[in-house]
């Protein structure tokens, strides 16, 4: 009777702007049943079952991070960050008129509640102070990390 042994791995890391990339990998195998009584046997497939996985997983998210620094035909795009049109795909300045995200929009809200008891019209006061706009579900993706610095008291400094 052959032993099936599952191995599942899943990492998700970071990115600028509250963003972040994930990847995972699960591997199902049947080893043959004689390793019950081989726990050193055993043991040394499993690692290596993980190290696969690892790799695997390891080599998406350099795959995703490689893709998100190209210019779409493959080619890199320069260190500053432009296209050559004076701006690049995820612009990062005030010029920026991509919506927010939910993720953000919860998050500014999460923060004004948490730490500094704000109500949505408070929050909403904030914001217009912060950015000039009063409408918290209609900011910009930099206007809400505009807004979310400042109330977690970073002042526009990234860390």
């Amino acid at each position: 009777m052959p032993l099936k042994t599952s191995i599942g791995l899943s990492r998700k890391v970071g990115q600028e702007n509250y963003g972040s990339l994930g990847a995972n990998c699960q591997l199902e195998i049947e080893l043959d049943a004689s390793l019950i009584g081989d726990a050193e046997a055993f043991h040394e497939k499993i690692q290596r079952l993980y190290a696969m996985a690892n790799q695997a997983v390891n080599d998406q998210l350099n795959q995703q991070t490689a893709s998100r620094h190209t210019n779409g035909n493959g080619n890199v795009r320069p260190a500053n960050g432009r296209n050559g049109n004076g701006t690049n795909g995820r612009p990062q300045d005030d010029t920026d008129n991509t919506p927010a995200s939910n993720k953000q929009i919860k998050y500014l809200l999460d923060i004004a509640r948490q730490r500094h008891q704000m109500n949505l019209a408070q929050t909403a006061d904030f914001c217009e102070q912060a950015v000039g706009t009063n409408d918290v579900y209609q900011l910009t993706r930099s206007q809400a990390s505009t807004v979310i610095d400042k109330l977690s008291g970073r002042n526009g400094v990234r860390r």
